[in-house]
C-alpha cells in the first residue's frame, strides 16, 4: 500500500525530472473491500495514551503509536487535549474517510486507505 508520502515523493521526482506534465503513478493500491476481523475487533478495550485531535475526530494515541478514534467526540476540550487519558469502549474498525484519489495531473486528494480503529460507546477519564 502506498502512503501519501510515497505518492508525494513520486510526484516530486517526476516534477524534478522536468516532466512537462506529471504522470499518474504507474502502480495500483489495494482497495481493501474485504471485512477481515482483527483479534481485538468487537472486544471491550481500555486504552491509555494522549488525547489528541485528528481530521476525522478525537483520538487517543498510545505510547506504542497506536491510534484509536473515540466515537461521538469531534474534538477534545481544552481541559482534556494533550493530557494523558484512559478510554474504554468496544473496538470496531470503520471506514472514516474516502480513499485518496490521484488526478491526471498527479495531485493527490485528501483521504485515508483502509479502516480505522474506533472505540464505540466510550467512557474516559484523565490518568
Amino acid at each position: 500500500m502506498a502512503t501519501a508520502e510515497e505518492l508525494g515523493r513520486l510526484i516530486e521526482a517526476q516534477h524534478n525530472q522536468g516532466a512537462a506534465k506529471a504522470q499518474k503513478p504507474q502502480f495500483s493500491v489495494p482497495q481493501g473491500t474485504g471485512t477481515m476481523t482483527k483479534p481485538d475487533e468487537g472486544k471491550q478495550l481500555e486504552v491509555t495514551g494522549t488525547a489528541e485531535n485528528a481530521m476525522s475526530g478525537a483520538v487517543v494515541v498510545t505510547d506504542s503509536g497506536g491510534t484509536y478514534f473515540v466515537e461521538g467526540v469531534d474534538e477534545w476540550d481544552d481541559a482534556t487535549l494533550n493530557k494523558r487519558i484512559v478510554v474504554s469502549g468496544v473496538m470496531e474498525r470503520r471506514k472514516l474517510a474516502p480513499d485518496p484519489q490521484v488526478a491526471d495531473d498527479g495531485s493527490v486528494s485528501h483521504g485515508a486507505y483502509g479502516r480505522s480503529k474506533v472505540l464505540t460507546n466510550p467512557t474516559w477519564r484523565l490518568e
